[in-house]
């Protein structure tokens, strides 16, 4: 933080810019402080929550600072926005909800066949793109897969993504019988390229601002089936329309949800065209440019105003 805030006191004191906007995560707060005290029009960004749930005296003092000296917050979420003025006490009219968006690159290379994995072209493929981290509960999905595949016996779990659980997740896998449907591949570059031969995606963390991997999702039209809890999904998936939620750790719920999908092609086609047009009408990276210069414009020119007022006075 302290070469972040070296650099930015130069380039301020210069002005450098017209406009600062930091989407550092955690709890810092020189980019606020400098800013304020030149009087540099400032945005932060906040996509996730837990500083006060999880964070010391000293991460709590730093973002009760850093509230106070903030007059423009962008949230990818209502939910965050939520978080934000019930936890760190900002005002519902300094925070901006603009969603993640991603770019397009559902026509995009690398391309793979199942059999690369060891998937047949009759197995129902559910993909997790996550950290292999305590947050994100994978465990879970491990843990349903005995009973799904009672209920769907093609039913096969690819883990994209590597973490300090990945050996233990292994473990589970193994001492429940399912580690032949368990694929892991570790982190990939392109995780688009392993949902174009997906049949859902599936995810267990109830801890998301806005979920990238979810994003990704909808822009391949892959149906997805979430938690309710996560601020960001009920935001992306309409229950029953683009995907389906459920509560979260319920394997009842899961299992069902996941068997509903396995067994009817048909809602899955129409889910995935769903996903799609989600996808394109409010999470591509044109509309968050779009959304993004608008709010820009709309502080620079309140910034212009104010300044001209002053010098009247």
């Amino acid at each position: 933080e302290t070469a972040i805030a070296s650099k930015l006191l130069w380039a301020a004191a210069r002005r450098e810019y017209d406009l600062v906007h930091s989407c550092l995560y955690g709890a810092h707060v020189a980019d606020a402080v400098i800013c304020a005290l030149v009087g540099q029009p400032f945005v932060k960004s906040t996509r996730n929550n837990g500083h006060w749930n999880t964070g010391t005296a000293r991460i709590r003092w730093q973002v009760a600072l850093r509230a106070k000296l903030v007059r423009h917050h962008v949230a990818n979420s209502s939910g965050v926005m939520e978080y934000l003025v019930a936890r760190e006490r900002i005002s519902a009219a300094a925070i901006h909800v603009i969603p993640n968006g991603i770019e397009d690159r559902v026509n995009e290379g690398p391309y793979f066949s199942r059999a690369e994995f060891g998937f047949a072209e009759q197995d129902f493929v559910m993909v997790s793109l996550a950290w292999l981290k305590p947050r994100k509960y994978v465990e879970f999905l491990i843990a349903t897969l005995p009973q799904i595949r009672q209920l769907c016996h093609g039913a096969k779990l690819l883990i994209v993504g590597n973490g300090p659980l990945e050996e233990e997740l292994k473990r589970k896998a193994r001492d429940l019988g399912v580690a032949d449907a368990c694929v892991f591949v570790g982190r990939q570059s392109a995780p688009h390229a392993l949902l174009r031969f997906a049949d859902i995606m599936v995810s267990a963390s109830p801890f998301e601002g806005m979920s990238n991997a979810l994003l990704e999702a909808q822009m391949m039209g892959v149906p997805a089936i979430v938690t309710a809890e996560a601020a960001g999904n009920k935001e992306v998936i309409k229950h029953g329309v683009n995907g389906l939620l459920y509560p979260a750790f319920d394997a009842k719920s899961f299992t069902e949800s996941v068997t509903a999908l396995a067994l009817n092609p048909y809602l899955r086609s129409v889910y995935s065209n769903a996903a799609r047009q989600s996808y394109e009408s409010a999470f591509s990276i044109d509309v968050q440019v779009r959304q993004y210069a608008e709010h820009y414009t709309s502080i620079l020119g309140a910034a212009s105003r104010a300044a001209h007022a002053h010098t009247d006075v």
